[in-house]
């Protein structure tokens, strides 16, 4: 006993140690999954930033290559820029010159209408920006200052809004993002003004996203060539070079705020919420295989702890079974040296006594045996055989009869009561006699020791599937402690009274009865109390009507 407390101890101890081991491995797991966030949440940021940045130096890009072409129509220019028109200062008053696609040069024009606003703005003094007055209105018209020698001067140009969200905006973008790329992340184009307006991209214009960039955004380049009659050079275009793209080629983009900004937000809701939602995933499986690990840890020292308490209630088993077997053996082998001795066989008396003898003991083997192979029937599957309809009051009737013949050397009194209604069912009769005489032996040998008294009483129970038989066999005896009531149905279970007094018994008996009734379709259950009696009741289902009717026909 104190070896399996000592293995039990050792076995919780590890599990202990090992849950422990998990708690800690779990803290540790969060941290480092939460730092692998935070790394990952970084680094798509920059990645996301990096594109846009790209996506951004592109477009402008090519806003800025479609104005250093101006007035040709190269690299789509035309298709690019809507109109476009030169703006310069002749003492107090802005003129304007007004570009003429048809031939490529810029020619005086009136301003358009729509276009006064910026008239009436660089005619005023400007005292901050670097030069560049304030923003228009349309956040598609460009106005460039151009840096010239002699005067002050603007590119003013109106870029095609239509021909941008239909070619441009989604040649840039899926060569940055792709075409999966494209599906991850809401693209959305906004104006830079407050509040601002949508561009391109579906929704309202949203405020935040996982990152920006902003478009439109074309520095300040060289000057204008020079048109025929206005104090131009004489000859037009210089050969087709358009700006004075001076050292090096177009100035950078990106040189301001941009009128436009590029916002993209993952369709997640952010970036924030696509972490988090993988940080909450990696945690779950990353808990899930600690708690998968504990619980076989848990499971695999259960089982073995069942093992080890199943093998020591076999070995109690078979120790029984061989005391058991030992008793009658002995018994009978004693008796037959008896009968072989000359001085006995002349002694009728006493040849009869052993001869009973040696019935009694033959008795109790066989019915040891039949115990075992029974269970081990039972086991295979086989507990019952051949069902017919069955009166329950009948066999219990043959099995009293029997049961008081085996005990009238003890004077117990067996108080019986059958009801008038008790359906017929389906049963194999030896098998179900065999469960009820095990419950008759059960209150003779535990229950009758010092109140020579068992009830049996059999009736009519309304079950929830129908009628079914009734049996109860009760005892006054010593009862069945709360703890073990749970147990007493498990093979080779033996209670501490009967371990202490030392009972004959296998421990099979009311496994052997429970695996009967349930192969009938039926329910056993016991109810005790200490000290006032135990009752164990089984039902069975009844016979169908129609199989009943049948038998009572044919028994009639």
């Amino acid at each position: 006993m104190f070896r399996a407390s000592q293995r039990a101890w050792i076995s919780w101890l590890s599990i202990g140690l090992l849950g422990l081991l998990c708690a800690t491995l779990a803290v540790l797991q969060y941290r480092w999954i939460g730092e692998i966030a935070i790394a990952e949440r970084t680094r798509l940021r920059e990645d996301l930033q990096a594109r846009l940045m790209a996506f951004s130096r592109a477009f402008n890009d090519e806003i800025a290559t479609a104005l250093h072409a101006l007035p040709s129509s190269r690299n789509r220019s035309f298709q690019l820029i809507r109109r476009a028109g030169l703006a310069f200062r002749e003492g107090e008053e802005i003129r304007f010159l007004s570009l003429d696609k048809q031939n490529g040069r810029f020619a005086p024009a009136e301003w358009p209408s729509d276009w006064i606003a910026l008239r009436d703005r660089l005619e005023r003094p400007f005292d901050r920006g670097g030069g560049r007055p304030a923003p228009l209105a349309d956040e598609a018209v460009l106005e460039v200052p151009q840096f010239s020698p002699d005067r002050q001067e603007w590119l003013i140009a109106q870029v095609d809004t239509d021909f941008v969200k239909r070619t441009l905006l989604p040649e840039i973008l899926r060569r940055y993002f792709g075409d999966s790329g494209m599906t991850d992340y809401d693209i959305q184009v906004v104006t830079a003004s407050m509040p601002p307006s949508v561009v391109d991209g579906t929704g309202p214009a949203r405020t935040n996203a996982d990152a920006s960039a902003p478009l439109l955004d074309v520095r300040p380049v060289g000057g204008i060539p020079r048109g025929r009659g206005f104090g131009f050079r004489e000859g037009g275009p210089r050969e087709g070079r358009g700006f004075d793209r001076g050292p090096g080629g177009p100035p950078p983009p990106n040189g301001g705020p941009g009128r436009w900004r590029v916002l993209a937000r993952h369709k997640m809701g952010s970036l924030e919420a696509l972490v988090t939602r993988t940080q909450r995933r990696n945690l779950a499986v990353s808990g899930a295989v600690l708690l998968l690990i504990l619980g076989t840890a848990a499971m695999l020292v259960r089982f073995s702890r069942e093992a080890q308490r199943l093998a020591e209630l076999q070995m109690n088993f078979v120790a029984g079974v061989s005391h058991e077997l030992r008793t009658p053996l002995t018994v009978i082998r004693t008796a037959a040296w008896n009968l072989r001795n000359p001085k006995f066989r002349a002694r009728p008396d006493q040849v009869e006594r052993y001869g009973q003898l040696i019935e009694s003991e033959s008795g109790k083997l066989e019915a040891l045996v039949e115990q075992v192979l029974l269970f081990s029937s039972a086991k295979a599957g086989h507990a019952i055989r051949e069902r017919v309809p069955v009166r329950v009051a009948t066999l219990i009737g043959e099995e009293l009869a029997s049961f008081r013949n085996a005990t009238e050397d003890r004077n117990v009194i067996v108080e019986e009561s059958m009801g008038a209604d008790i359906p017929v069912i389906l049963a194999d009769a030896t098998a179900l006699r065999h469960a009820l005489r095990n419950l008759l032996d059960n209150a003779l040998k535990y229950g009758a020791k010092e109140n020579n008294w068992i009830g049996v009483y059999a009736g009519k129970f309304a079950g929830a599937s129908g009628p079914e038989a009734e049996i109860r066999v009760v005892d006054r005896g010593p009862g069945i402690p709360a703890e073990e009531q749970k147990r007493i149905f498990d093979p080779f279970f033996r209670g501490r009274s009967a371990v202490r007094d030392q009972a004959h018994g296998t421990g099979l008996g009311l496994n052997l009865v429970k695996a009967i009734v349930e192969a009938h379709g039926g329910s056993v259950q016991v109810k005790s109390t200490p000290g006032i009696g135990t009752e164990f009741t089984v039902r069975i289902p009844a016979t169908p009507r129609e199989v009943e009717n049948e038998f009572t026909h044919s028994a009639g």
